[in-house]
């Protein structure tokens, strides 16, 4: 636990907790609202650790994205990661105000292999121009 900040898997309500000095595993329960705690072995050695309660874990991407709104209007983002689950984006201040969390929406955005890929989200985060929206459904041709 020597290491000041730890970010840890939460399963089940609990997270284990491996000591770097020790070696020694603790597992604590960890309610569901709670983001970190500083845990404190019991050889001396202090830690704060971030519960990480995410279904598929995060890949850094970056690169440009279209989002398509309903209406048809087509706005540029920026990508910073996705999962399996979802996608993060940068949205440009000028055009905040047209989203909204539980939006639906679609995003078209490059492949790994260069393709482009079309896939419909549900905006689930805004916090001040980073966007973070689950996937639904399969992507679209």
């Amino acid at each position: 636990m020597l290491g000041r900040v730890i970010t840890t898997k939460v399963m089940d309500g609990r997270a284990r907790i491996v000591c770097s000095r020790c070696k020694k595993n603790r597992y604590i329960e960890v309610p569901s609202g709670l983001n970190g705690k500083l845990v404190r072995c019991q050889c001396g050695v202090s830690v704060f650790v971030r519960f990480d309660r995410r279904v598929f874990p995060r890949e850094t991407m970056s690169g440009r994205a279209m989002l398509v709104f309903p209406n048809g209007d087509r706005s540029p983002v920026y990508l910073c990661d996705y999962s399996l689950g979802g996608i993060s984006f940068i949205f440009p201040d000028p055009h905040k105000g047209f989203l909204a969390v539980g939006q639906e929406i679609l995003i078209q955005y490059p492949t790994l292999q260069g393709e482009s890929i079309l896939r419909r989200i549900r905006l689930k985060t805004l916090r001040a121009n980073r966007v973070g929206a689950e996937f639904l459904g399969y992507p679209e041709d």
